[in-house]
């Protein structure tokens, strides 16, 4: 069954689709954020999804499914505060990013 808050969320994101965006991003619970992949995946539009629980580390209850083609999915998880030394990772995943986007402006 679809939550009402999956629902709404889909609707605001056709509406922005709608305007041209080139990607979604994304930080919501586990039904809402499949509901939005499948919705990413139909319109092949790339699907930047971001988790963290209260504590501040990544959750793992949300398990993404690639999309079919093998094209965009990215699950990010934010690093801890105390882990600063990580700004290496975090610069090629926005690198990656930036080619996505490139990519699909082309």
């Amino acid at each position: 069954m679809v939550s009402l808050l999956s629902l709404s969320l889909s609707r605001a994101a056709c509406e922005l689709m709608t305007q041209g965006i080139l990607a979604l991003v994304t930080s919501t619970g586990c039904a809402s954020a499949s509901a939005l992949q499948s919705l990413t995946d139909a319109m092949h539009i790339p699907h930047l999804y971001v988790q963290r629980n209260s504590e501040g580390s990544p959750r793992t209850a949300c398990q993404l499914n690639p999309s079919p083609d093998g094209g965009y999915t990215l699950a990010a998880r934010p690093r801890p505060p105390q882990r600063r030394h990580a700004q290496a990772g975090d610069r090629a995943a926005l690198a990656e990013v930036h080619r996505l986007l490139r990519q699909r402006v082309r």
